[in-house]
C-alpha cells in the first residue's frame, strides 16, 4: 500500500520535476499547499490517493510502481550510508569502482569486515531482484545530479545524454570487449524508453539501470549462492510451529545450490484445519545471524536476523522497513513425536511441493512438457523428454547456464500471466522461455 512516507521520499527526490512546486504545477494543483503537506508527510489518505491518480495520469506509474520506487529510494539511502561508512567521501571515481565491483563480482575493494557482515544483503537483492538492484545503483550514482538534469532547457535526448555519457564512456573503457553492454551503451538513447513524451529524471535512472544490468549479464552469480549457508545440525527437512498457532505448521526443505554445501530453504505453511499448503517462499541464511525471506507472490525480498537455540527454537526478526519489525519464535517439531507431523511429512513429496509452489503463483505445472534428463557439452545444454524430444540452447545464452549440471533437472510450467512455457532451475533462481530453445517445441495447451 502506498503510504505517506513513500510519497514524501518520491517528492523530495525530485525524480519527476526540478522541485516540489514544479511537480505541483505539472500535476495540475492550484497551489503548493497540498504538495507541501505530501512532502512533509502530513497529508491525509484522500490527498495521497489523489496524488497517485494525478501522477499516474502524467507518467503512467501505477500504485505498485510507486511502492517499488519507494523501496528503491529507501534501499538506496541504506546503500549510500554503508558506502560512506566504508569509503568516506564518495567521489565519482569511488562510485564507479563500486559499480564495477557489482558488475564483475570482484569485491576486493571492500574491507574483509564489510564482505563478511554487510555485503550479502546486496548480493541477495542482486540475485533475486536484478532490475531493482541495478536501478538502485543507478540512483546511487546519479542522485545528486537532478539540478544538472533540470537546469538547462534541452531536448529530451540531450538531457539524458548530459547525465549518462560519463557512465557510458567509463563502462566502455572498463569493459572494451563486452559486446552486449557496449552495443546497448551505443544505442540506449535511441530506445523507446529514451523517447517518452514526459522526460524526467526517473527515466534517466532507468536508462542507466538497464545499461548496468546489461554489463552484469556477462558474469556469473556464484557469489550470491556462496552466501547461502546450510544451518549446522538441522536435517534437510524440518517442521516448526509458532507460539499459539497450533493448527499451522511451517515446513522447511533444504535445497543445495552448489557442491560446496550452500543452499536455500524452501518455505511453506500447512494449515491442519483447511488442509491447505500456502505462502510458498524461500528462506536464506547467511552468516551466523542474518537471513533473507523471498516472498514469491509479492516478488519481494525481506531481510532480518535469526538465532537458533539448541536446534529446537528458531527466533526470527524481519524488518519490513527501517522502523518496523516483526518477531517470530518457532519451536521445532519432530515427526517421531507427532502423528500429525508424520502425516504432513508423508504429504510433502517432491511432486506435491512443485505443484504447491507453482500453482499458488498462477503457474500450470501440467503443461504437456516434462524434462527427464539433462546433458551438458562444452558449448550446449541439452534437455530431453521421456518421449525422446531434445531441446538445445547455447551455454553462453545466459550466465547461469554455466552452473547447470546433469543432475539439475528443471521444471517446465506455463505462466498463466503470459500463457508462455518456461524452463526453470529454481535452485538457481532462473528461468528461460521454452521457445528460446531450438528443437521441435510445441506450445501445448
Amino acid at each position: 500500500m502506498v503510504n505517506s512516507e513513500m510519497i514524501s521520499k518520491i517528492i523530495i527526490s525530485n525524480l519527476f520535476a526540478a522541485s516540489p512546486s514544479k511537480l505541483a504545477a505539472d500535476l495540475g494543483y492550484a497551489g503548493r499547499m497540498t504538495i507541501n503537506r505530501l512532502r512533509n508527510g502530513t497529508a491525509g489518505e484522500e490527498a495521497i490517493t489523489e496524488f497517485c491518480k494525478r501522477l499516474n495520469h502524467l507518467t503512467g506509474l501505477s500504485n505498485e510502481d510507486l511502492i517499488w520506487l519507494g523501496r528503491m529510494l529507501e534501499n538506496t539511502d541504506d546503500f549510500t550510508t554503508q558506502m560512506k561508512s566504508e569509503f568516506g567521501e564518495l567521489s565519482g571515481s569511488i562510485k564507479y569502482d563500486i559499480l564495477f565491483a557489482f558488475i564483475s563480482e570482484d569485491y576486493s575493494i571492500f574491507s574483509p569486515d564489510y564482505r563478511d557482515l554487510k555485503l550479502n544483503r546486496w548480493l541477495l537483492i542482486k540475485g533475486h531482484e536484478k532490475e531493482f538492484f541495478f536501478f538502485m545503483l543507478s540512483l546511487f550514482l546519479f542522485a545528486d545530479q537532478t539540478k544538472s538534469f533540470y537546469a538547462k532547457h534541452l531536448p529530451t535526448k540531450d538531457r539524458y545524454k548530459l547525465i549518462l555519457d560519463p557512465l557510458l564512456r567509463a563502462l566502455k573503457d572498463r569493459y572494451p570487449r563486452h559486446s552486449i553492454g557496449n552495443a546497448l551503451s551505443s544505442s540506449i538513447l535511441e530506445t523507446p524508453m529514451a523517447k517518452l513524451a514526459f522526460p524526467c529524471f526517473l527515466t534517466c535512472l532507468r536508462l542507466g539501470g538497464v545499461v548496468l544490468k546489461s554489463y552484469a549479464s556477462g558474469y556469473s552469480e556464484v557469489s550470491m549462492h556462496d552466501a547461502m549457508i546450510k544451518i549446522d545440525g538441522l536435517p534437510d527437512r524440518t517442521f516448526w510451529n509458532e507460539g499459539e498457532k497450533q493448527n499451522e505448521v511451517t515446513f522447511l526443505k533444504f535445497v543445495p545450490v552448489n557442491d560446496k554445501g550452500n543452499g536455500i530453504y524452501e518455505y511453506f505453511t500447512f494449515n491442519f484445519k483447511t488442509g491447505k499448503t500456502e505462502n510458498p517462499a524461500q528462506l536464506y541464511f547467511y552468516g551466523n545471524q542474518d537471513l533473507g525471506l523471498f516472498l514469491k507472490k509479492e516478488r519481494k525480498l525481506v531481510f532480518g536476523n535469526y538465532c537458533l537455540d539448541d536446534e529446537t527454537k528458531l527466533k526470527i526478526i524481519l524488518y519490513a522497513d527501517r522502523d518496523k519489525k516483526s518477531e517470530f519464535i518457532w519451536q521445532r517439531l519432530r515427526p517421531e513425536n507427532s502423528e500429525r507431523v508424520r502425516e504432513i511429512d508423508r504429504l510433502f513429496t517432491e511432486s506435491y511441493i512443485n505443484n504447491v509452489k507453482y500453482e499458488s503463483l498462477g503457474m500450470e505445472v501440467s503443461c504437456g512438457v516434462i524434462i527427464s534428463e539433462v546433458a551438458v557439452t562444452k558449448t550446449k545444454l541439452i534437455l530431453m523428454t521421456p518421449e525422446g524430444n531434445k531441446y538445445f540452447i547455447s551455454r553462453n545464452s545466459y550466465p547461469f547456464l554455466t552452473s547447470v549440471t546433469p543432475d539439475m533437472i528443471p521444471l517446465t510450467y506455463r505462466d498463466l500471466d503470459d500463457n508462455r512455457l518456461y524452463i526453470e532451475w529454481e535452485q538457481l533462481g532462473c528461468r528461460i522461455p521454452l521457445h528460446e530453445f531450438s528443437g521441435n517445441i510445441k506450445n501445448k495447451k
